[in-house]
C-alpha cells in the first residue's frame, strides 16, 4: 500500500508539473522542453523520497507505545524500517543521477561542483563532508552516552 502511495504521489506530481511545461516556459531558462521535464522529474523524485524519510521516524524499539496502535510488532516494524530505507536510497540515487545528467547536458556540472557558485543549493563535495561530519558526531554521542540508557 505504501508503494502505491509513492507511485501515486510521483505520477500525480509529475502530471501536474508536466502540464505547466511549455516551449515558452522552457525558453525562459534557455532550455528545451525535455530538459525542463527532466529537471521537474528530478525534483519530484527528491520530494517522494522525503515521504519515505517521514515514515522512517516512527520509533521501532521494543518498548514503543506507537507500534501497538498501528498493529505492528517490533520485528515487523524493523523490517518495514529497512525497506523504507532501501526505497529512500533508491529514490535519492535516482534524484541525484537525474540532476547530474541535467547538469552535464546543460554544461553546468563544473559550476555545481565548484565552491564559488553562490546560487547553488547542492555541492557534492560539501555533502560528502557533511555526511562524514554527522557520522563523527553520531559516534561521539554514543561514546559518551551511558550504557544504562540502552
Amino acid at each position: 500500500m505504501f508503494i502505491a502511495l509513492l507511485v501515486w504521489t510521483f505520477t500525480a506530481s509529475l502530471h501536474n508539473a508536466f502540464a505547466k511545461v511549455t516551449p515558452q516556459s522552457a525558453a525562459i531558462y534557455g532550455e528545451k522542453v525535455w530538459q525542463e521535464k527532466l529537471w521537474k522529474a528530478a525534483l519530484i523524485l527528491g520530494v517522494v523520497g522525503n515521504i519515505c524519510l517521514a515514515f522512517m521516524f516512527f520509533p521501532v524499539s521494543r518498548g514503543s507505545c506507537v507500534l501497538p496502535l498501528l498493529g505492528l510488532t517490533s520485528e515487523n516494524s524493523i523490517k518495514y524500517h529497512i525497506w523504507l530505507g532501501h526505497m529512500a536510497m533508491i529514490l535519492f540515487t535516482a534524484h541525484a543521477i537525474c540532476y547530474i545528467i541535467c547538469w552535464a547536458l546543460t554544461d553546468h556540472i563544473s559550476d555545481e561542483l565548484s565552491n564559488d557558485n553562490k546560487l547553488s543549493n547542492s555541492k557534492l563535495g560539501g555533502q560528502e563532508f557533511e555526511v562524514m561530519n554527522r557520522i563523527e558526531k553520531f559516534e561521539f554521542f554514543f561514546f559518551f552516552l551511558p550504557s544504562s540508557c540502552f
